[in-house]
């Protein structure tokens, strides 16, 4: 289930970026003569003007604002530096999920924050050639998400409240597979349980909510093979 919302945010964060430099968020075609801004006026002043890009200039005629429509309907407003560098970007995809992207000097996204098609908040942190390294999200059902990446992009730590309000942290491998755990129960007792590269659970060393001894068990395709005391 994790593992296929890692990927919906990646191909979001994906799009947004490939949007951005291919010419959806940050840049733009040149205004054709039929797209001339057009006045509706009312009684005297002009109530609306209708036009697919605006774009405002500093005192050397640089653009440093750019708001407008571009191909399959994505609509953005850009923030550009002295250098001509977009460095933050609001925008909407074709699907309607709104994103905001914060750049460094490079033009690689550093900052993400993006409501994906399943309505789910996200935040995303990125490193400098613009790889997602950590990510945080609210799941459909309400429970917050923390994920942890490689230089690769696969979770390899992974924090969550569950829908019990349960905390619960997982070490995984550059498969996504979870192969250790850290958690507490409703009563706050800790447990510790490990995993093989399947991510079924393998052993598990927990404290009695009862008696606050320590407890070890060994499992076999989820069944308890020993267990101490």
């Amino acid at each position: 289930m994790y593992r296929s919302k890692d990927m919906l945010l990646t191909a979001f964060v994906s799009a947004a970026v490939s949007a951005a430099i291919s010419g959806g968020f940050f840049s733009s075609p040149p205004v054709r003569a039929q797209d001339q801004p057009q006045a509706e006026s009312g009684q005297g002043a002009a109530e609306r003007i209708r036009v697919r890009e605006i774009e405002l200039v500093d005192e050397d005629n640089a653009v440093r604002m750019r708001l407008g429509v571009y191909e399959q309907g994505r609509a953005s407003l850009s923030l550009i530096d002295q250098q001509g560098r977009p460095r933050a970007v609001l925008g909407l995809l074709p699907d309607g999920s709104p994103g905001l992207a914060l750049t460094n000097s490079e033009g690689n996204i550093q900052v993400g924050l993006a409501i994906l098609r399943d309505g789910t908040p996200n935040i995303t942190l990125h490193d400098s050639a613009g790889l997602m390294r950590a990510n945080l999200r609210t799941a459909p059902d309400g429970h917050p998400e923390i994920h942890l990446r490689d230089s690769r992009g696969a979770s390899r730590a992974f924090l969550l409240v569950d829908d019990a309000d349960r905390p619960k942290v997982y070490l995984r491998d550059g498969q996504n597979h979870n192969r250790a755990g850290l958690f507490l129960d409703v009563a706050g007792n800790p447990s510790f349980a490990f995993y093989d590269a399947t991510s079924a659970p393998q052993a598990s060393f927990a404290v009695s909510p009862t008696l606050s001894e320590p407890s070890l068990e060994l499992l076999r395709a989820g069944e308890v093979v020993w267990k101490a005391p």
